[in-house]
């Protein structure tokens, strides 16, 4: 039996248990004998929250639970709950039996625990044991003086004093200073926070509260961007900072089909046009030492849809990069298929091409004259497209270039002309003027054999 049920599994015993967890098998009764028989004591469901939860937030006691809950809120918008994210209350002395558990099923876990007047002692050498623990981060105050929640709650919102005493419901005469209203707070911890739970007063949070847990790996352990090559500005620091989460980032894109961008702005502006590894490299590896980031130019280097011909062609554009290959994959490029590769189309034979072979025509913009009877797009917006076959309507630059490979040809007018040549399976053309095909010397012109005499 299988099952996310707290009730359904409690019911079935502990013994019975086996825990599945990235791609981890671990039998319940696997773990230290103490801490099996620690948890069978345990009443209720809270001995499988852990387990259960995409992730959690270890606190000692209700008034922790509490705060921790209203921050989470103020900070995402959300209850943790929401999320996944289950705030459990394990008494100080059986944070290391929960942190096992969360070791050995890679559950991600913060730890938020008072120092008890000895950080050293009571925080660093306690948990030194997990210092190496992906999964696991620990939180507290180091200075001794804040010894607990209170004394800290008080001392981050030292400035609102009087806002804190008024939403804790306490008169001014009774409790006119810091240590009295301390006082009352240690004495009444789950009567306080629930008051600050409940209130709409902002607040200011403990440094060893969950402000610096990493949020986003609670939410989102695996993030996945596309089309990365369009991200511009602003979006490029939104990408640093999530490569320095603890989150799994897997980016997709291709530098050579930069036909949109998200926005045009100066932040960032030389690493605009393909530039997102010159980015990853200069802003992230090495200046951020962001060490364990991998770019990977080989695994999709191989073209599904583009025969061997339409590679070698595209590959002109961009020589700075390896040469797309095509895949060796059983029916992606069949041999059998008449009238592949690339060609220059005469102006005056485009009529009979377009009848024989009813290609997808691609252009510039609307303005360009095209075959109505047969489906057009634009440049960009064939982007993601398959096609049999297409037929280019270039522009002056670009006919420039297929005379030339090294004249000059702006970035966007590159990317254009990549993404338009690589939507075809089998054939590519392009309509030229009569009198200019001969100017292109590395491409065939189109002869319609079917029609020719004799």
């Amino acid at each position: 039996m299988t099952t996310h049920s707290n009730f359904v599994a409690n019911k079935l015993g502990l013994d019975n248990l086996i825990l599945l967890s990235n791609k981890r098998c671990t039998p319940f009764n696997s773990l230290h004998s103490d801490d099996v028989n620690y948890f069978k004591k345990l009443p209720g469901y809270d001995t499988l929250r852990l387990i259960l939860s995409r992730a959690a937030i270890l606190v000692e006691g209700p008034s922790d639970e509490l705060i921790v809950q209203r921050e989470y809120k103020d900070k995402f918008g959300l209850l943790p709950i929401e999320h996944g994210v289950d705030v459990i209350s394990v008494r100080g002395l059986s944070f290391k039996r929960f942190l096992d558990i969360a070791r050995r099923i890679g559950r991600k876990v913060a730890a938020i625990t008072d120092n008890d007047s000895d950080y050293q002692k009571n925080v660093k050498d306690k948990y030194v044991n997990y210092d190496d623990v992906d999964c696991i981060e620990i939180f507290a105050d180091p200075r001794n003086e804040l010894n607990t929640l209170e004394p800290q709650f008080i001392d981050a919102n030292i400035a609102i004093f009087d806002d804190l005493r008024k939403t804790i419901g306490l008169r001014e005469d009774k409790y006119p200073d810091r240590d009295s209203v301390l006082r009352y707070m240690i004495n009444n911890k789950a009567e306080w926070a629930l008051k600050v739970f409940e209130d709409s007063q902002s607040f200011n949070y403990p440094q060893s509260l969950v402000s610096h847990f990493n949020g986003t790996l609670m939410i989102f352990p695996n993030i996945f961007i596309d089309e990365i090559q369009d991200l511009a500005g602003y979006d490029l620091d939104i990408l640093k900072l999530l490569f320095k989460s603890e989150s799994t980032i897997l980016c997709v894109g291709d530098p050579r089909q930069i036909t949109y961008l998200t926005h045009w702005e100066k932040k960032n502006r030389k690493y605009q046009c393909g530039q997102i590894k010159a980015f990853v490299n200069d802003e992230c590896i090495k200046h951020r030492n962001l060490d364990k980031i991998v770019i990977d130019e080989e695994l999709l280097s191989r073209s599904h849809r583009n025969n061997s011909l339409i590679c070698e062609f595209s590959s002109k554009l961009y020589p700075q990069y390896n040469a797309t290959k095509t895949c060796d994959c059983d029916g992606c490029h069949p041999k059998d298929i008449e009238h592949q590769g690339v060609f220059l189309v005469k102006q005056k034979d485009l009529n009979e091409y377009m009848r024989l072979y009813h290609p997808v025509q691609l252009r510039n913009s609307r303005l360009v004259k095209v075959d109505e009877r047969h489906r057009a797009y634009n440049y960009g917006q064939s982007k993601g497209m398959t096609c049999i076959r297409v037929i280019i309507y270039p522009t002056g630059p670009i006919v420039t270039w297929l005379k030339d490979h090294d004249s000059e040809l702006m970035p966007t007018s590159r990317a254009d002309l990549y993404v338009a040549v690589t939507r075809a399976r089998f054939s590519v053309a392009f309509v030229i003027p009569d009198e200019v095909c001969e100017e292109i010397r590395d491409l065939p012109v189109w002869v319609n054999e079917i029609n020719q005499p004799g």
